[in-house]
């Protein structure tokens, strides 16, 4: 069971105060408007390339996009798949129903997908394994697509809401900001669903942006959805803040590049910072030594 200090900790949002604080009031009058138009990636299967048997359909024919499309197509209600990237990290997914997206995140090379059904318990036996190979339009592109994590479509509201929040901005490092700073104003952690929240559980960002509150899972799917259909590059990253399993994200601009882990930029350098754990301790100099380490922040996955 989590305390109340270690979900706040948990809450750990990650990001990146912005760009936009170098930024003379002149030189933003002499720039022009973002343009706000919310683009979704549209996932498809068109069949041209399809790995699978009986039980399964694995379409790898947008692997390209840094995606895979996969249908259980059997009986069995416990289902796991797991994706090894060409790096040997390993994802395991719990399959649920109908045609799902799974990212590929270790960039190009050989990826090899296994399909398992449950025995009993704990117990699963291989339904089926393949492998294919990988060559990613770009180094970004798989970050904009929606996945199992990070789930949306065109009718998703939150959607509209991240076109709200970039209504006026220059670059993409001011929207970042301004999705931000929604997040930490108007988003409440929820203590009980982190006391609670079960195995397999997968964020629905729409019903985290009604109710206004969630754990750091959410706060991550939701920030991701909103950037990435304002076409920025967002990565939902899990692993641990110290010896706390957490969820944050990286974000990919124009300006920057990747910019990674928990991030602010103070008008002259980037450095780490978490907003969550600092709320009411921006005095507290243990606690701002402890987030400027970058060494507290393990990465495990990417999706």
């Amino acid at each position: 069971m989590l305390n109340k200090k270690i979900a706040v900790f948990l809450c750990v949002v990650l990001l990146l105060m912005t760009g936009c604080a170098n930024s003379s009031g002149q030189e933003k009058k002499n720039e022009s408007l973002r343009d706000n138009t919310p683009v979704v990636k549209e996932v498809s299967t068109p069949g041209t390339q399809v790995l699978g048997n009986d039980v399964v359909d694995i379409d790898v024919s947008h692997s390209d996009q840094g995606y895979i499309v996969v249908e259980y197509k059997g009986k069995n209600p416990k289902v796991k798949i797991q994706i090894t990237t060409p790096d040997q990290v390993v994802y395991t997914y719990d399959k649920y129903s109908g045609k799902e997206v799974f990212p590929l995140t270790g960039n190009n090379g050989n990826y090899v997908i296994n399909i398992f059904e449950n025995i009993s318990g704990t117990s699963y036996s291989k339904a089926y394994s393949g492998q294919f190979q990988v060559n990613l339009e770009n180094e970004y592109i798989t970050y904009l697509y929606p996945n199992q994590y990070v789930n949306f479509n065109a009718s998703t509201k939150a959607i509209q809401k991240g076109k709200e929040l970039a209504k006026d901005c220059y670059n993409d490092l001011d929207v970042v900001e301004n999705v931000f700073d929604f997040m930490v104003n108007h988003i409440e952690y929820d203590y009980s669903k982190a006391k609670n929240v079960e195995n397999g559980y997968i964020p629905v960002v729409d019903h985290v942006l009604e109710e206004k509150k969630g754990i750091c899972f959410d706060y991550a799917a939701l920030m991701a959805t909103m950037l990435r259909t304002q076409q920025i590059p967002t990565r939902l990253e899990i692993g641990y803040a110290g010896e706390i399993y957490h969820a944050w994200i990286s974000v990919y601009t124009k300006e920057s590049g990747w910019i990674e882990d928990l991030i602010q930029f103070d008008g002259k350098n980037w450095q780490l910072m978490d907003p969550t754990f600092l709320a009411g301790k921006l005095n507290d100099e243990k606690a701002r030594k402890y987030v400027s380490d970058k060494s507290h922040y393990q990465l495990k996955y990417k999706y």
